[in-house]
């Protein structure tokens, strides 16, 4: 007799289930994502490593009458779109003009704008094929990423740097600030590994008084109840009374009882940056969201003592994967 279904397994079953119905149905993940238009992408949206006055970034959208074009000819020269919200990308879509073009270009990516990512496999780079002239737009497929923000960056081109674009993908989360810091989750929702009696978990919200373990050790945890199951897309802290954390791991759980601890891209436990004084937010975002309810920002280390005050970023509902 086969043997009870490995963790997992029931979650990537139904995940499969909606992909194969959404290909049977035509329902797939292929949509124009509003580059090209205007109304969807604002202008401001659209900006760029640099432009010359007469070709601004907003001019670089697919079948635009102009077109972006950096200050010099140089390769790493990038247009980047801010989407609105996190979106499911699977293609990228490129157009030259006025007998320019780009022939070659990298992807990169990122859910908060801070930190990006190079599209790739295994540690490479991919470099992908751009137009073979000024006006027939190329379409790449990608195997699906992430991010709110994306960038086209330039690695060689036809007479000169010209670029037209539009993306293709869904819309699946807005990352907003899940509650956190505010009343929307409840005291009861924070939980501790430890507690100072003048400072409880619930002190722990953003812009708060702050958390404090009773002692200052590595391991002390600050969690947080979401109240159900959610997207978490990044993270915030911050210390406060000349105390911070400067560096922590997060660990997320479906039912609070059984933990993962998240992983970067080498498969090893992610060590996030945190504070270096105690007012500023710093910001983390999760190159792989992660789908749970509960969340902990486990301590590694500290300036003078533990004191830590955390938001979530993400989205609940519909955007579960």
């Amino acid at each position: 007799m086969a043997g009870p279904c490995p963790p997992g397994f029931w979650r990537w079953a139904a995940l499969m289930l909606i992909v194969t119905t959404a290909s049977v149905t035509g329902q797939g993940c292929y949509d124009a994502l509003g580059v090209a238009d205007d109304s969807k992408i604002p202008d401001g949206s659209i900006t760029a490593s640099s432009a010359l006055p007469s070709n601004p970034p907003h001019a670089g959208r697919l079948n635009s009458a102009s077109y972006w074009a950096p200050s010099q000819n140089e390769v790493g020269e990038w247009l980047q779109v801010d989407l609105g919200a996190v979106a499911r990308v699977t293609g990228s879509i490129i157009q030259g003009s006025s007998g320019s073009w780009i022939k070659t270009y990298k992807l990169q990516y990122s859910m908060l704008g801070i930190s990006w990512t190079t599209y790739g496999f295994y540690g490479s780079d991919k470099i992908f094929d751009g137009n073979t002239d000024d006006s027939n737009a190329v379409e790449n497929q990608l195997t699906q990423i992430y991010a709110r923000y994306v960038r086209f960056v330039v690695q060689s081109w036809n007479v000169g740097v010209a670029m037209r674009i539009e993306l293709q993908g869904c819309t699946v989360c807005n990352s907003d600030l899940l509650g956190v810091a505010d009343s929307t989750i409840p005291p009861t929702g924070f939980t501790a590994s430890s507690a100072l009696s003048s400072s409880h978990e619930n002190a722990g919200r953003l812009r708060g008084s702050s958390w404090a373990p009773s002692q200052n050790v590595v391991g002390e945890w600050l969690q947080v109840d979401l109240g159900e199951m959610t997207q978490v897309t990044g993270t915030k802290v911050q210390g406060s009374s000349g105390s911070w954390i400067t560096s922590y791991k997060l660990q997320y759980s479906d039912d609070g009882t059984r933990w993962t601890t998240y992983v970067g891209s080498d498969g090893s436990d992610k060590i996030f940056g945190g504070n270096t004084d105690d007012s500023t937010v710093v910001a983390n975002e999760l190159e792989n969201p992660v789908n749970t309810r509960y969340v902990r920002f486990v301590v590694q280390e500290w300036n003078v003592g533990i004191a830590l005050l955390v938001d979530v970023v993400g989205c609940t509902g519909r955007y579960l994967l």
